[in-house]
């Protein structure tokens, strides 16, 4: 999987591809001319902060990561995030 590298912060890199945004660890990224290639599991679905509104009712967040609660199912979980550009990624069930 190959998409366009939109910016590296706090240990991960954000792609760009054709089928959306997606947040990898930056340690499993290659960089190949102005593109980013990884393994397809590396890959996290990446939300913006209205998406994860639209989804999930948030409880609090901590250094790094949100509790939040998913509407649909009310499963517990939380979410890893960056600051800015702001984006949730790689839900984990509690």
């Amino acid at each position: 999987m190959t998409g366009k590298l939109i910016e590296r912060a706090s240990g991960y890199a954000i792609i760009e591809a054709t089928d959306g945004v997606y947040i990898v660890p930056d340690d499993d990224a290659q960089i190949k001319g102005d593109r980013l290639v990884w393994d397809e599991w590396h890959g996290y679905d990446a939300l913006t902060t209205e998406q994860l509104l639209k989804e999930y009712e948030v409880m609090g967040f901590g250094y790094g990561f949100c509790a939040c609660l998913r509407k649909k199912d009310a499963v517990l979980g939380s979410f890893n995030f960056i600051h800015a550009p702001r984006f949730y990624f790689n839900f984990k069930r509690k």
